[in-house]
């Protein structure tokens, strides 16, 4: 099938973007075209970040695809920083892991952390291995980070 066909079948059956994203993988075994910019808050759904509001006494963050956080709480921005005032770098949880020094004095043993989000990071992206968001970040975090670069 075309792209233009399952796209047309997304806007027909109103699919939400999770949805539409599954529908081109399980057709062409890939995501569709990127679509026109959206903020990062904005794609994550309405009632996931209701929970999130509500979940108010533990800092936390959903992350998507490419690992940028989609949604949060007040309390993930007391601990993380201010996730509205990020910009798109900023807003992903592999590249602040790696380029933030505020980040790395968050936790008590970053390594450790650092370690196990990198591999939750090559896990879940293998398939992104040839996309240009996918390039463009490994190789500013390979410029950047020496322990990156190395792990």
């Amino acid at each position: 099938m075309s792209a233009e066909v399952l796209e047309s079948l997304a806007q027909v059956f109103r699919l939400s973007v999770e949805e539409r994203n599954h529908l081109f993988l399980l057709a062409h075994q890939q995501l569709p075209p990127a679509q026109a910019a959206i903020s990062r808050k904005d794609k994550a759904h309405p009632v996931l970040q209701n929970f999130m509001d509500h979940f108010a006494d533990c800092p936390a963050y959903v992350t998507d695809h490419r690992w940028d956080v989609i949604a949060w709480n007040q309390a993930a921005c007391v601990v993380f920083g201010d996730f509205n005032r990020m910009n798109d770098k900023e807003g992903n949880a592999i590249w602040r892991c790696f380029a933030s020094p505020a980040y790395r004095a968050l936790l008590a043993d970053w390594e450790d952390h650092a370690q196990r989000l990198l591999a939750q990071f090559r896990s879940t992206c293998s398939r992104f291995v040839g996309e240009p968001w996918f390039k463009a970040l490994v190789e500013e975090l390979t410029e950047l980070s020496p322990e990156f670069r190395t792990w």
